[in-house]
């Protein structure tokens, strides 16, 4: 019974430590005796529990002083930050949102989401400018972030948004792709899938499925994980891959698309959003998935199973990126000196109907 008080008091003072709630002048910590009256349990008890935060490098006894919070305590007793431009076009940053607010909730920390969400891809940019400097103003401890993309100058944009926290003193991860292309390597943490890794197992997939060549649809300024991904591709299918440019809900366009010369075998979409719609937009022409055309996506979101057939696409672990960003963050905050890491998730091939090679008709 003890041993469970002394580590419930623990995790009671951890949570109000990550809240903010010792942030002083001094950063001073009360004394056993002060902590032992306020929660009536003796004081080996209290000393128990600081064990288990000093453990945590939270706290520090200095001899003939009294304890302090340590600088990471410091730290993680301010608010943390989450920018990510994509919530308002990409399908998976709502998940990864959601998951580190769940994190940064678990362990009492504030989050402050930079909501820089709009249809403006160059209002995007300049909101996340802004948002930059609030939070440096407001003095956030660390910030995760989803490098813009979409806008012509999108590195000139990055590079200015991470000056602002690079002047301040607070560190960034990137999340989702570096602001470098490969081979390039910046000096930020990023944690992301091998992007490379997953176009090439794309690609290698509709190969094996009888595909000669493949169509590449994307938009352009997309970040460089996509180009990554298209250079993936292009390692199976070298010069048989022609990259488009297309709205999959303009009927029209589609409509020119299947009508390219030589006639395509095989898409590989951006994302599943832009499968379903492509795949919609093939019925209404009479051209079949597979029997006419193989489609894949990326992401392997929910309904890519509801569409008539199935998609195949790449599984981006969402969740997983979540959680491997935020404690990539704890660690940078906890030790700055650390060099920069690049962690990269599984991100396996689901193969599905859409993709079938027994449905799929002979080469014209």
């Amino acid at each position: 019974m003890a041993a469970a008080r002394h580590r419930e008091i623990a995790e009671k003072l951890r949570r109000e430590i990550l809240g903010g709630k010792w942030l002083s002048p001094g950063n001073s910590f009360p004394s056993e005796r002060v902590l032992a009256k306020r929660f009536g349990v003796s004081r080996p008890t209290i000393t128990l529990a600081l064990q288990e935060l000093r453990g945590k490098g939270l706290i520090l006894r200095q001899h003939g002083k009294g304890t302090f919070l340590t600088k990471t305590a410091c730290k993680l007793g301010r608010a943390i930050g989450l920018v990510v431009p994509g919530i308002s076009y990409g399908e998976v940053y709502p998940v990864i949102c959601r998951e580190v607010s769940r994190l940064a909730q678990k362990d009492g920390l504030t989050l402050l989401f930079g909501d820089v969400s709009s249809s403006d891809p160059k209002v995007r940019a300049r909101r996340a400018i802004e948002l930059a400097t609030r939070f440096a103003d407001e003095g956030v401890s660390g910030v995760i972030f989803q490098p813009i993309e979409l806008v012509d100058d999108s590195d000139r944009v990055n590079r200015q948004f991470l000056s602002v926290f690079e002047k301040a003193g607070v560190p960034v991860v990137l999340m989702d792709n570096d602001i470098v292309p490969s081979p390039e390597r910046s000096s930020y943490d990023v944690v992301s899938i091998n992007s490379f890794e997953a176009g090439r197992r794309v690609a290698q997939h509709l190969r094996d499925s009888g595909a000669r060549s493949v169509h590449f649809l994307m938009n352009p300024n997309w970040g460089h994980c996509l180009e990554n991904r298209l250079l993936g591709v292009k390692s199976v299918f070298g010069g048989a891959v022609r990259v488009v440019d297309i709205d999959p809900k303009d009927l029209g366009a589609v409509r020119k698309f299947v009508r390219m010369r030589p006639r395509p075998e095989a898409a590989i979409c951006r994302n599943d959003d832009f499968a379903v719609h492509l795949v919609v937009a093939l019925r209404k022409l009479g051209v079949g998935v597979p029997g006419d055309l193989l489609v894949t996506g990326f992401n392997d979101l929910a309904y890519a199973t509801l569409l008539d057939p199935p998609l195949t696409t790449i599984h981006v672990p969402c969740e997983a990126i979540a959680q491997t960003a935020y404690a990539t963050l704890m660690m940078r905050l906890a030790d700055p000196s650390l060099p920069p890491r690049e962690c990269y998730l599984p991100a396996p091939l689901v193969v599905r109907g859409s993709t079938s090679r027994s449905m799929r008709r002979a080469p014209r």
